[in-house]
């Protein structure tokens, strides 16, 4: 139980009255009082001229001439506030100013006698007696903290220490955390989340304290889908990245591709040529070999180097691909395709234990002949692998050469058995050597020198199957490119024709094209000059019209030849452009040029290689650590 003291201060209270009889305490003692700051006042004067003993809210003075009330206000404004009368109340006894407080004169007749104007204590008059209890505003048994109870919210009549949390937003257990030991606070900020298709969205505190699902956000131009609908950048004029028709310079059906800032960009770029009579890829040729550009890798490729063996009538039954480092150290392996690109089995990698630079590959019915270099003994092999991928045999190609290096060498399958054939040297001179193997690796005969160096130096041959002879191209010296049929047990037949000696010819190849021979190659001058050449030899060796030179700007290199009876396809990388496209060129079996410089490919990368195909020619490519593939149809003229 609490009794106010009303020991309160207030501030000096001004108020003067009427001077003491005499014999009463000094006037001085009197206006001393008047000037206390008290909650109860005593009558020192004894004839109620001074002050009047009573207790007034507040501590307001009783003056009985002006105040009927007893509350400390005059009787002339304060009818109103007769209902707050405090006059049940007394002074205590007096032992000093300090001591003096308000206690109630008799019994109580209603709740207001009782009031100690304290908001921690209910007061009630009960009996005439007044009771005075801690204050439970919401009746849940606890008293408010404000008044050193432990009730967290006096409004709350489920929040009290030990109560149930419940999902509301505020604390009912009174242990300072609002919906504690639920999924989230109701009411809280939302929280940063995840969607569905990754961006970030925002997740709310529902009413069963749980988050809802993550709301993705508005769409916004990135070239994104943030809203989760499948659709980039909807909204704007185009997604970021996305094409989209147009029409090109040439009025061919074109592409253009949306800008940053959900723009369409203004380059329309022009289809690839196809075969309709009109110039669909806007480069003022009509109808020349559809452009190739595959999107993705049929197949890895360890190495960035290709030699293909087309199976079959034109790669009907698909090619064969051998992937090899051209400078030695990445492995060599054996990739099978269909005349689509589609990979028939396993790519697997040879184990020829050695460090290849540079290899030639040959088919025959019982699996394959690899020939190739090894840069760690400056020897060269030819190793018989199955058709599963399994070296079963390897022949050293030094045989019957006693020169100090055996380099570069080429193979071949006849029909019945393999041939090789590679160059021997040593500081003073070079020969071309050839060697025969049966179909499981075994030497037919001795090796055979196709081509004595005592006087001259003889350098990289490669051979192709004729019509009952091989025909083979080599270099003597730098600048001598020369044609000679050979017999298929090694035999050289008829003269050596020259195609080039004015320049350094390089990556030269040669295939047969129905009864003749297509030979082409790139030439240098050693510094900024190149041109890209073709002849046709006829069967008996003879040059078939004049030799041909496809391009010259010094940029071309990695030329390649696909050849067939009814059309040869010359290609090659040309670095002159802002990227490196493949060009080519197409030539009747007459010798004919019917297309010249014409685009094969966008970019393909590093190097490519050529070989027929049933719906027209085949273009391989090597890039990023990927074997690419596509087929292009030669329009009929």
């Amino acid at each position: 139980m609490r009794v106010s003291s009303l020991g309160v201060a207030l501030g000096v209270v001004a108020v003067l009255f009427s001077g003491c009889s005499s014999g009463d305490e000094p006037q001085s003692s009197c206006e001393q009082l008047s000037q206390k700051v008290l909650g109860c006042f005593r009558d020192y004067c004894g004839d109620r001229s001074c002050a009047f003993c009573g207790c007034a809210k507040s501590g307001r003075m009783h003056n009985p001439a002006t105040d009927q009330c007893g509350d400390g206000f005059s009787a002339g404004t304060d009818s109103a506030q007769c209902k707050t009368l405090l006059d049940g109340f007394t002074c205590s006894t007096w032992s000093s100013l300090a001591s003096l407080s308000c206690v109630l004169k008799g019994p109580c007749q209603s709740d207001i006698d009782c009031d100690d104007d304290d908001s921690c204590t209910s007061d009630v008059c009960g009996a005439g007696e007044c009771k005075h209890a801690d204050t439970d505003a919401d009746g849940d048994g606890f008293t408010a903290k404000m008044c050193g109870g432990r009730d967290c919210n006096d409004e709350l009549a489920s929040a009290f220490p030990g109560a149930a949390e419940a999902c509301n937003g505020k604390d009912d257990d009174c242990d300072g955390k609002p919906d504690n030991g639920l999924g989230c606070v109701l009411g809280s900020a939302a929280i940063s989340c995840k969607t569905s298709c990754g961006s970030d969205g925002k997740q709310v505190c529902g009413t069963d304290c749980s988050f809802g699902a993550c709301v993705p956000p508005a769409e916004t131009c990135n070239g994104y889908d943030e809203d989760c609908d499948g659709k980039i950048d909807n909204g704007f004029e185009c997604g970021i990245g996305t094409t989209g028709p147009c029409e090109s310079a040439c009025g061919s059906a074109g592409t253009h591709t949306c800008a940053p800032g959900c723009k369409w960009g203004n380059e329309c770029v022009p289809p690839l040529e196809a075969c309709n009579g009109k110039d669909d890829d806007c480069d003022g040729v009509t109808d020349e070999p559809p452009a190739v550009d595959p999107k993705s890798p049929v197949a890895p490729a360890p190495a960035d180097s290709l030699d293909i063996v087309t199976l079959g009538e034109r790669g009907a039954d698909g090619y064969a691909v051998l992937l090899h480092d051209k400078f030695g150290g990445d492995p060599t392996t054996l990739t099978l395709l269909s005349s689509k690109g589609e990979v028939t089995s396993p790519q697997v990698t040879l184990d020829l234990q050695a460090n290849v630079y540079g290899a030639a590959l040959a088919a025959s019915p019982d699996g394959y002949a690899v020939a190739y270099w090894d840069g760690l003994t400056t020897d060269s092999y030819v190793a018989f692998v199955s058709k599963a991928g399994a070296v079963q045999n390897k022949q050293q190609l030094n045989l019957g050469s006693t020169a100090d290096m055996a380099r570069i060498p080429d193979v071949a399958f006849t029909g019945n058995e393999y041939v090789a054939v590679w160059d021997a040297w040593d500081s003073d001179e070079s020969a071309l050597y050839f060697s025969r193997f049966d179909t499981q690796g075994a030497p037919v005969g001795a090796a055979v020198k196709v081509l004595d160096g005592v006087d001259n130096y003889y350098a990289e041959p490669q051979l192709v199957v004729g019509d009952g002879e091989l025909g083979m191209i080599y270099r003597v010296g730098s600048k001598e490119l020369y044609f000679s049929r050979v017999s298929l047990t090694g035999a050289l037949l008829g003269t050596p024709l020259l195609l080039d000696n004015d320049w350094e010819p390089s990556e030269y190849r040669i295939q047969r094209a129905g009864d003749a021979y297509a030979i082409a190659w790139f030439t240098t001058n050693g510094t900024s000059t190149s041109k890209v050449r073709y002849a046709r030899v006829l069967a008996d060796g003879t040059l078939s019209g004049s030799i041909k030179t496809l391009a010259e700007n010094g940029s071309q290199y990695s030329v390649r030849l696909a050849a067939s009876a009814d059309q040869v396809i010359v290609a090659w990388l040309d670095s002159d452009e802002t990227f490196t496209p493949a060009k080519l060129s197409v030539i009747a079996p007459d010798g004919t040029l019917l297309t010249e410089d014409a685009l094969l490919w966008r970019d393909p990368g590093l190097l490519i290689d050529l070989a027929p195909n049933p719906d027209g020619f085949a273009a391989f490519a090597t890039a990023d650590l990927g074997l690419y593939f596509g087929v292009s149809a030669v329009c009929a003229p």
